[in-house]
């Protein structure tokens, strides 16, 4: 439904402005992820919502949005798999930062722990491209890989202040941690080549 919808939003465009084919294909392609985005973002809070565990699996999925387009990262090869592990990876999320209590000492540390990890890999593997749209361009890796690290940087100051001065939302920094986690795990070659070599490219 999302390829049909996209494709016919796409050939509208075309048609009313005269663009070119090429131009048709972008078109189609950034209508697909964001449609699809959009309902995934809608079907994950919703459960949250119903779960009771709303904001902690908002903080993580902003988290995992603003350093995923920089970062990078592997892509599931179907739509419906990618909505269904999303939305297992963010409500296992929403639930453990809920359950699990860390005191200010033990999750500044994990702060550290995490950053630490994360700015490793984002200078290992940051950005990972897909082959269907790889980032070529030395410049361009370059300048997405220290975006990355300033984000992770401004992350690390931040929620190492709201642990320190404001430990009543101590839950909602650990889910940030996990969402920070969720993103550079997928940086990593296994994911890709698990992606790969078991997952089929078409629903």
């Amino acid at each position: 439904m999302i390829k049909q919808v996209s494709d016919s939003m796409a050939r509208y465009i075309r048609k009313t402005l005269n663009l070119s084919e090429r131009r048709e294909a972008y078109l189609r392609y950034g209508f697909q992820v964001i449609i699809g985005l959009l309902i995934e973002i809608i079907a994950i809070l919703g459960s949250a919502y119903f779960l009771g565990i709303f904001w902690p699996v908002m903080i993580a999925l902003i988290t995992f949005l603003i350093l995923r387009p920089y970062a990078g990262g592997v892509h599931l090869p179907r739509y419906s798999l990618c909505l269904i592990v999303s939305l297992i990876v963010f409500l296992a999320i929403g639930l453990i930062s809920i359950y699990i209590t860390l005191a200010t000492p033990s999750l500044i540390i994990w702060l550290i722990i995490i950053t630490t990890f994360s700015l490793f890999m984002v200078n290992k593997y940051a950005p990972a491209d897909t082959e269907v749209h790889p980032i070529k361009e030395p410049d361009r890796r370059q300048k997405l890989k220290n975006v990355s690290f300033k984000i992770l940087t401004i992350w690390f100051v931040i929620a190492s202040l709201v642990t320190i001065y404001f430990d009543q939302y101590s839950h909602l920094v650990l889910a940030s941690s996990l969402g920070i986690i969720a993103e550079i795990l997928v940086l990593h070659p296994f994911f890709y080549y698990l992606v790969d070599n078991y997952l089929p490219e078409h629903d």
